[in-house]
């Protein structure tokens, strides 16, 4: 073969060399990023049904202390000063996440 013909092939192997290394690397790039929104999207979704247990469970509290005040206040105003449960957070979180397959370490903080 001729020195030009073999430098030819070594070119455009090179060239299909690389081209495939960048198809790789951007699927590769694709994939991780479709990861990281299905993480997210799952977190998000899990955080939603916290709260919307955290929701729930706050209403029931309210009906249940209602009925418990009309009862033995009859008509008087009575406060009822709520408060957040941190326990009941954590074990809600730890539920949803696992219902989700989200096995990350978390913390979470009440502002």
């Amino acid at each position: 073969m001729k020195k030009e013909t073999i430098k030819l092939i070594v070119l455009l192997t090179t060239i299909s060399l690389l081209g495939l290394i960048f198809t790789q690397l951007f699927w590769i790039k694709n994939a991780i990023d479709q990861s990281e929104n299905q993480f997210d999207h799952r977190i998000s979704m899990a955080l939603s049904k916290v709260l919307d247990d955290m929701v729930e469970l706050n209403e029931l509290n309210r009906l249940q202390k209602r009925q418990y005040i009309s009862e033995s206040c009859g008509n008087d105003l009575v406060t009822v000063i709520h408060y957040l449960d941190t326990s009941l957070v954590d074990s809600l979180l730890k539920a949803k996440f696992e219902f989700y397959c989200l096995d990350s370490i978390f913390d979470f903080g009440i502002i």
